[in-house]
């Protein structure tokens, strides 16, 4: 069987019952999957989260042979697919910038036509802040990110993540059970309404998506995005109190 009539068989079982946007992510990945067998040339992907990253592993685990995840650092959210011996193309800056805001280094990033997949981690610190970059981008980045709401911005390639502050905190809630409305109305903190209500406005991300179902469980590693409250990660389900309560250890990212 040549390759061509074998990727036709392996694209249609892969993208099986998957949402387009999911459709996209994987189709691209195996056009270039099928260019590399038939030609040996490398590529990579754009910025992967942890969701799309476990879709991958799971729907495409014959391709890790030749492909590997790469990322700067252990604490990246981010990370790029190689395929092949392409080079490792992410490249971390550091702004020496004192007082910047996530929220607004990500907005100027956005103004400049940057994409959610062109954009990779960013970590602020009270004197500067880091962020991971598409290689290919590096002289779009430095010659058009000069200000963020007015203040400088001075980036430096750097070969090292340098974290100087600590930008987790660990919490634990009691949980009567392990539905998403349930633990979002003990972050928030708030009634199990609110908590609907929240979800109903799509004001919550479950593992980078829109979540609206209450009934969803959570289980470890799972992310929780909560609007104007934060991020968290499920770090551990920790076993039950005396009254059979369960024990939720989260991560809230600062």
């Amino acid at each position: 069987m040549v390759i061509g009539d074998f990727m036709k068989i392996i694209r249609e079982k892969c993208l099986q019952g998957l949402k387009k946007e999911d459709k996209i992510l994987l189709s691209n990945i195996l056009d270039k999957y099928e260019r590399y067998l038939k030609t040996g040339h490398s590529s990579t992907t754009n910025f992967l989260d942890k969701r799309k990253k476990e879709l991958i592993k799971t729907r495409l685990s014959f391709i890790f042979p030749v492909c590997t995840f790469y990322s700067i650092d252990e604490i990246c959210e981010k990370c790029i697919l190689c395929i092949g011996e392409s080079e490792k193309e992410i490249t971390l800056y550091y702004s020496q910038s004192p007082n910047m805001k996530h929220n607004e280094i990500l907005a100027t990033l956005f103004q400049l036509g940057f994409e959610p997949d062109t954009i990779g981690d960013i970590w602020v610190e009270q004197d500067g802040f880091y962020l991971t970059n598409l290689t290919r981008l590096n002289t779009y980045l430095e010659d058009n990110f000069v200000l963020v709401r007015g203040k400088l911005v001075h980036l430096e390639q750097v070969a090292k993540l340098e974290l100087k502050e600590e930008h987790f905190s660990d919490q634990q809630v009691i949980l009567s059970s392990l539905r998403l409305d349930n633990l979002i109305s003990k972050l928030t903190p708030t009634s199990r309404r609110e908590a609907l209500r929240l979800l109903e406005t799509e004001k919550v991300l479950y593992n980078y998506e829109v979540a609206t179902s209450p009934f969803i469980l959570v289980k470890e590693q799972d992310v929780l995005s909560i609007r104007h409250v934060g991020k968290f990660i499920v770090t551990e389900i920790a076993g039950t109190t005396k009254k059979n309560k369960l024990i939720v250890k989260l991560r809230k990212y600062k």
